[in-house]
């Protein structure tokens, strides 16, 4: 008696990340793809040399066809592999029929049918459309939902607002005029701060800083019998509650107010001489031009 039948082992199932991408030629076009994602089929990863059949994402939609993976280089993704159907020796012997959706089969229902909530089924074949409220007309087409985000609202990605147009139908074709770039992964992330339109996100207050900037005059001494100071010009700053300078009030050489101005020296604004003390404290000295 013998018995038939087939063992799979699954040896390793964690993928590698590399600074490397796949280079994958198409059978049919001879169009040149690279991938970043692992090329894994039953559990084992493909090696350079082996033609197989596959559907991806590309800036055009979803395609499928024959490839072959060629090389490794150095560079970025143009594609997103979903599934890789199946393996062939070469281009030669590469071909594939989509598979029909299977008949449904009449059953008869019994007559006591146990009350069950149905599993909701994720939808085959969409994308998730974002377009840019400013500059050139630009969409973000990606084949995972930002979390919570309902059509019609806005995210900032870069310091860019981008509108959430919707999930679409896949393959979708952008409007013409429309310059879009398609990814397999959530790239906006989940989003901080969520707004009702374009023009709320876009025209967000600009915050206040937290410091002044006071160009002036600076030097060892000043220039005596008359007051003034003659030297180099640097920029100081001061909190940002500070117009103009004065006594009591402490200068910094960075925006963070965290180096203050060095002391044992003197500065000058547009008339008044000051001498600057311990961690830049000012103390008026005498108006220029009245003597020191």
């Amino acid at each position: 008696m013998s018995t038939t039948g087939s063992v799979t082992y699954k040896i390793f199932e964690e993928s590698f990340v590399c600074n490397t991408v796949k280079k994958l030629v198409d059978c049919t076009s001879g169009d040149i793809y690279y991938c970043a994602d692992p090329l894994v089929y039953s559990g084992s990863p493909l090696s350079v040399g082996q033609t197989f059949s596959a559907k991806f994402v590309t800036a055009e939609g979803f395609l499928s066809t024959c490839l072959t993976y060629t090389d490794d280089i150095e560079g970025s993704s143009n594609i997103s592999i979903q599934t890789i159907l199946s393996l062939f020796g070469d281009c030669s012997g590469c071909s594939f029929t989509p598979t029909p959706p299977p008949t449904p089969t009449n059953t008869p229902t019994p007559s006591v049918t146990p009350s069950m909530t149905p599993t909701p089924t994720p939808s085959a074949g969409q994308v998730y459309v974002f377009t840019a409220c400013t500059g050139s007309q630009r969409m973000i087409i990606q084949g995972v939902p930002v979390p919570s985000l309902v059509t019609g609202q806005v995210i900032e990605y870069n310091n860019e607002c981008w509108q959430y147009i919707g999930p679409k139908t896949s393959p979708y074709n952008p409007p013409a005029g429309f310059i879009s770039s398609v990814w397999g992964t959530n790239i906006f992330g989940t989003p901080s701060e969520v707004f009702s339109s374009c023009s709320s996100c876009v025209n967000q207050p600009t915050p206040t800083p937290a410091y002044r900037s006071h160009t002036v005059i600076w030097n060892w001494y000043p220039d005596c019998p008359l007051c003034n100071i003659t030297g180099p010009t640097t920029t100081l700053y001061t909190e940002n509650q500070y117009t103009s300078l004065g006594a009591g009030i402490n200068v910094y050489t960075n925006t963070a107010l965290t180096i203050p101005f060095g002391a044992g020296r003197y500065i000058k604004d547009s008339q008044d001489v000051y001498s600057v003390g311990a961690a830049g404290l000012l103390t008026l000295e005498c108006v220029i031009g009245n003597g020191c």
